[in-house]
């Protein structure tokens, strides 16, 4: 996936202390879908990629726009509309500020204090120069190891912990959990220059090459002037994700630490500027243990008579461990609630009012969401020439995608307002379905509204495009299926095939919506005064694949006929048709009902068979479409 690698350096504010150093602050951005606009700014509730440390950057509303054709990123200034904001500052490109630039894979923009270069790869980060020295020393350590050493100084550590709470509550999202918890690590471990969260890409193979990939980092001391001064050890990271195991490593910068180094010259050397400064690298990888390859990284320098002999020094950075590995659990612990939290806010959007209150109570969930069998009323609908759509605006497949998105939003919201339970968005079809976790009095008359009303948007405002809906009433599982980790509540059974296939029939028969004869049959006694809607049966057609049906037409008051002459024909005409009296049928179809759509569908299949009957015919036909 496509990236921007933004790193912001911050001079300190008292320039004229000798203590104070510059900070700098790293974060991946991920682009979205190409073509798609993106709004880069400070603030992150305005802006989908944000820079929240960088105060040069704008966050009213936002700074720039950034959009990743495939290959190259475009980005723009935004334009000034309101007299009242500001300007937004300069981008600069090559030495150069512009209004406008265009990023190839590797090339850098400004804004502010910040650097942006964009990657097209998976990872975007630097091999590191510190993985081809050698290890002088390692210490590993298992969780359970590390829980059973003591602190040596807990009032430290207590300091540290006594400010995750308020970072907890005040990270809106995992990414800003990350990068808010990284400053956390570095007031509370005073030897460490730079913490940083890496990942292990899942694109890894065993073997070979070791990608590496950087959510966020945040970096101190006088090496910050350099962008990519956060440069972590590949093999460091991938030895102690892929053993679970926290580990510190010291580097040797002496050439008289083994042969291998003394037989090159110090201006070979990887490290000789740090040997020349007599200082000796080191870094902890402390992994996450929750199966996403994540891993808090944390590094540093041992100067002058401190080296990787030292049992002090050893026996502080195991401490260092140890509360790297307090925090990681931490960590682990809050994406968990985030992810749980994200899941509840997208059964929300697919349960309807009414079942809300089982989502506060995990006993409950569990409960609603195990499956089981029960009788449900199943609605499935499809947008109709959906790929034509798609294929005629492909120059501006953004735009068609907010059409599309558009239609499917109003379906699944007709679904959730008539207490229907939003199963599933796919492509261009939506399906939803009443009767689960509990039946109740109205859900029959629920989804017929659900379905109406689909209707009627699809004639009112959204008449540019088509919808067929399918109703079908029957016995299915419900409940959460597929994977454990999913929050995701559907069905499976033989009804939610029939739903599907009688939408696809409502293109053959002309018409917006089919229902199966158990939902007719139970319509019968809720239709007269006070209805919006009426059924009328079409005859006994076969869905693909399934057995022969029969198949009704449900009407909206603002379609139907109350003519008792008008309904009476077209009764007689299904019955002749139905009984193999073809010519009497389409004499009847023809007189009184030639411009009526599932009339024409009934003649299309008399006219396929040379209007003579099949041998052995119960009835049973396949739809068939206009040819228009």
């Amino acid at each position: 996936m496509a990236k921007l690698v933004a790193v912001t350096i911050l001079e300190p504010k008292n320039k004229k202390s000798t203590s104070a150093e510059p900070e700098q602050y790293g974060t991946t951005l991920a682009l979205a879908d190409a073509g798609r606009m993106l709004r880069l700014g400070r603030d992150p509730a305005r802006a989908d990629l944000a820079i929240p440390d960088d105060p040069m950057i704008s966050g009213n509303p936002f700074h720039a726009f950034v959009q990743w054709d495939g290959k190259q990123v475009t980005v723009q200034r935004r334009d000034i509309v309101d007299s009242k904001l500001s300007k937004p500052n300069d981008i600069w490109f090559n030495a150069k500020a512009v209004e406008k630039c265009t990023v190839a894979s590797g090339q850098w923009f400004v804004i502010g204090q910040t650097r942006f270069t964009f990657h097209q790869d998976e990872t975007g980060s630097e091999a590191s120069p510190i993985d081809g020295t050698l290890i002088q020393r390692e210490v590993p350590h298992t969780r359970a190891q590390l829980e059973a050493i003591e602190f040596a100084n807990p009032a430290a550590a207590l300091r540290a912990m006594e400010r995750i709470p308020t970072v907890l509550r005040a990270a809106a999202d995992e990414q800003a959990m990350f990068r808010l918890m990284l400053k956390v690590v570095l007031d509370a471990l005073p030897q460490s220059d730079a913490a940083g969260i890496v990942f292990i890409p899942p694109n890894a193979a065993p073997g070979g090459p070791l990608p590496l990939g950087i959510l966020h980092h945040h970096a101190r001391r006088t090496a910050v002037n350099d962008p990519n001064r956060f440069s972590p050890s590949r093999k460091l990271v991938h030895r102690a994700v892929g053993e679970l195991q926290s580990r510190l490593h010291f580097w040797s910068t002496d050439p008289d630490s083994s042969p291998e180094l003394a037989s090159k010259s110090i201006g070979d050397m990887t490290l000789a500027a740090l040997y020349n400064q007599d200082v000796t690298p080191w870094a902890i990888c402390t992994p996450f243990q929750d199966g996403s390859k994540y891993a808090l990284y944390l590094e540093g320098r041992l100067s002058g008579q401190r080296s990787a002999s030292d049992q002090g020094v050893v026996r502080d950075l195991t401490e260092y461990q140890k509360l790297a590995e307090v925090i990681v659990g931490l960590l682990e612990v809050t994406r968990q609630t985030h992810k749980l939290t994200r899941q509840n806010a997208l059964l929300r959007q697919a349960l309807p009012r009414r079942m809300w209150k089982y989502l506060d109570d995990p006993v409950s969930q569990k409960n609603i969401l195990e499956p089981r069998e029960t009788d449900v009323v199943v609605l499935f609908c499809d947008l109709r020439n959906y790929s034509r759509h798609v294929e005629q605006q492909e120059e501006s497949l953004h735009e068609a995608w907010k059409k599309v998105a558009s239609a499917l939003n109003m379906m699944s919201q007709a679904i959730a307002l008539c207490d229907g339970v939003v199963a599933r968005v796919q492509g261009d079809a939506v399906m939803g379905f009443w009767g689960w976790p509990d039946p109740i009095d109205d859900q029959l008359q629920n989804a017929v509204r659900a379905a109406i009303q689909i209707q009627r948007e699809f004639g009112g405002r959204m008449q540019t495009m088509k919808c067929g809906v399918g109703l079908a009433y029957g016995r299915a599982l419900a409940g959460r299926l597929g994977a454990t980790d999913l929050a995701e509540v559907d069905l499976f059974g033989p009804v939610v095939n029939l739903a599907a296939r009688l939408e696809t029939m409502t293109k053959a028969f002309g018409v917006s919506v089919l229902v199966n004869k158990e939902v007719a049959d139970r319509l019968v006694t809720l239709e007269g005064t006070g209805t919006d809607w009426q059924t009328r049966m079409l005859g006994r057609a076969i869905p693909k694949g399934m057995a022969a049906t029969e198949v009704y037409e449900l009407m909206s008051c603002d379609n139907r006929s109350s003519q008792p002459s008008v309904i009476g024909a077209w009764h007689q005409a299904v019955r002749l048709f139905t009984d193999g009296k073809w010519n009497d049928a389409y004499k009847l179809l023809d007189d009184y009902f030639s411009a009526d759509a599932p009339a024409q569908c009934l003649m299309r299949v008399i006219d396929a068979a040379r209007r003579t009957v099949p041998p052995k015919w119960d009835g049973s036909f396949v739809p068939i479409a206009s040819p228009d």
